[in-house]
C-alpha cells in the first residue's frame, strides 16, 4: 500500500525510519481524538508503509543472522569431523 505523497521509505536510515514511526504514531493518537476518518485513513496508510519497511528490514537482518550462524556451525562441524588420513 503506497500513499501518493509517501517518500521513498527504502532510502531512510533505520533510525530515521523508527523516528518517523514514532512521530506518526503520536500524531495518529492525537488525531484519533478528533475522529476525522479521512485523516485517520491517510495517516494509517503512511504508518503501515513505514511499519512494513521496518518489518522487511528486520526480517532481512534476521535471515542474514541465521545464514551466518549456519555457515559458522557448518564450518565448526567440518573442522571437527575432518580427520586427516595418513
Amino acid at each position: 500500500m503506497l500513499h501518493p505523497l509517501q517518500e521513498d521509505v527504502t532510502s531512510l536510515k533505520d533510525d530515521e525510519l523508527e523516528e518517523k514511526i514514532r512521530e506518526l504514531s503520536k500524531k495518529y493518537s492525537i488525531a484519533s481524538r478528533h475522529y476525522n476518518q479521512d485523516v485517520l485513513g491517510q495517516m494509517q496508510m503512511l504508518l503501515t508503509t513505514y511499519k512494513e519497511e521496518h518489518t522487511r528490514r528486520l526480517r532481512k537482518q534476521y535471515n542474514n543472522t541465521i545464514a551466518t550462524a549456519k555457515e559458522e556451525v557448518e564450518t565448526d562441524l567440518n573442522e571437527l569431523v575432518n580427520v586427516d588420513k595418513q
